[in-house]
């Protein structure tokens, strides 16, 4: 049997995290625009939230504590997790 065009699922947006670890801040960069970032540490806590209208955005780590944050971005496609560990 043939595999249409219409029947490929879309490829996710690629989203770069960088750099990782960070250490006073990190660049969030997609092949698509995104509408918000959330970051949350281990314990599930926001630490920060922040509405983005592009295809990159800048994060400051300066004030939180040294170990892994997952990144929340939301995209059209729903929303897609990364992990940074922070220095």
């Amino acid at each position: 049997s043939s595999t249409d065009v219409a029947d490929v699922a879309p490829m996710p947006a690629a989203l770069e995290v960088y750099p990782n670890p960070a250490q006073e801040k990190f660049m969030i960069k997609s092949s698509e625009r995104f509408s918000s970032v959330e970051v949350y540490n281990t314990l599930g806590e926001k630490v920060h939230s922040s509405p983005v209208n592009g295809d990159v955005t800048e994060v400051g780590v300066e004030k939180y504590l040294r170990g892994v944050y997952f990144i929340h971005v939301g995209t059209t496609e729903g929303t897609r997790v990364k992990k940074v560990v922070v220095e």
